[in-house]
């Protein structure tokens, strides 16, 4: 995603940039797939399964993100 913004608009000028666009496009994909997730889970499990899974999947998935 990165890559093809950069192709339009030439943003990255240092490998710490490509790291910082990298890494804010890993948290928004995280984020959507959160919201995907959340919505999913409200709809059909109790309140506390939706608690548990608000807490795990919202540290969890954003740093797995940002790591990988």
């Amino acid at each position: 995603m990165v890559r093809f913004v950069d192709a339009r608009t030439i943003l990255v000028q240092t490998v710490n940039d490509s790291i910082r666009f990298s890494i804010a496009a890993a948290l928004g994909f995280a984020f959507a797939e959160n919201i995907v997730y959340f919505h999913s889970v409200i709809t059909e499990a109790a309140i506390q399964d939706v608690i548990v899974t608000f807490l795990f999947r919202s540290i969890f998935t954003a740093c797995a993100h940002m790591i990988f």
